[in-house]
């Protein structure tokens, strides 16, 4: 590997050498000023001399350091912002879900009505409950879950912001 950057190396400062030797000629042609390689028009135009930039020093390691820390810095914001996202997200599911749950809940009322009427209290009341404990099985579960979720995304977001 070192030869291969020897020779890029060797020829990237014979590429620089000739073109810094290269002559460039200012013409007028028909009131027009245009730039040339060879000289033009009756009188050659004026050789003007270009300069040669250097390329761009290396940054040394203090820049390199605040660089990397400018892009971990934004990669965190960039976390900490999904993360947000995604809670309120959670947030907005849960709260669909509850009102799914009493929606049903409800309509398990209103269904039932007549025959919780007929039953005595006790049995009408073990009955109501068998049915709303179906419906907290069913969506507690899932509810736990993203409440769960809530609380690991935001142990990280504290995790990111410490």
């Amino acid at each position: 590997m070192p030869k291969l950057l020897m020779i890029f190396t060797f020829f990237s400062s014979l590429f620089i050498s000739f073109t810094s030797l290269a002559a460039v000629y200012r013409c007028e042609v028909n009131g027009v000023q245009t730039f040339s390689q060879t000289p033009c028009g009756i009188d050659g135009g004026k050789e003007i001399e270009v300069a040669v930039s250097k390329p761009q020093q290396s940054i040394d390691a203090n820049e390199k350091d605040l660089f990397v820390n400018s892009l971990d810095e934004l990669s965190n914001e960039r976390t900490i912002r999904d993360h947000q996202y995604r809670i309120k997200a959670l947030k907005q599911q849960i709260t669909t879900l509850s009102e799914q749950a009493r929606n049903e809940a409800d309509q398990i009322l209103i269904d039932n009505r007549n025959e919780l009427r007929n039953a005595t209290n006790e049995h009408a009341q073990a009955l109501y409950d068998s049915k709303i404990n179906v419906i907290k099985a069913k969506y507690m579960d899932e509810i736990q879950g993203k409440k769960d979720e809530i609380k690991q995304l935001e142990a990280k977001i504290e995790e990111l912001q410490g």
